[in-house]
């Protein structure tokens, strides 16, 4: 169901690029009520050398491989893990009010949040 699509992309999520964050912290500022996965960038528990914001975050995932990459929109009647189309680039992701893509491999992720000062977000561990 809805949930159960949202939480298992973000214990994915969480394995892949925030391993190494206590859970404690994780459950304070990134998930449960009113948190969101990107959260982990604007409160800056990763440190802000190891990701890009805006332009620079948009210019790094347009350069990037995207084939097999997915993407998962929050905000859709029945969000799940979809395929990225090839014309899916920085632009056409900044119509999405809430959005996060990764790699086939999950060796990067990109997401654009729904608040104008924050994100777009580019990690790559």
């Amino acid at each position: 169901g809805f949930l159960g699509g949202i939480m298992d992309f973000e214990k994915e999520w969480l394995l892949h690029f925030a391993n190494n964050i206590s859970k404690s912290l994780l459950k304070k500022r990134v998930i449960g009520g009113g948190n969101f996965l990107w959260h982990i960038f604007s409160w800056e528990i990763i440190d802000k050398d190891k990701y890009l914001i805006g332009d620079s975050a948009r210019k790094e995932f347009d350069k990037v491989d995207k084939s097999k990459a997915k993407y998962f929109s929050l905000w859709e009647d029945q969000p799940s893990l979809k395929f990225l189309e090839k014309e899916m680039d920085s632009e056409y992701i900044d119509r999405f009010s809430e959005i996060y893509v990764v790699a086939s491999d999950w060796s990067w992720t990109y997401m654009k949040t729904h608040e104008d000062d924050c994100g777009p977000y580019f990690y790559r561990p």
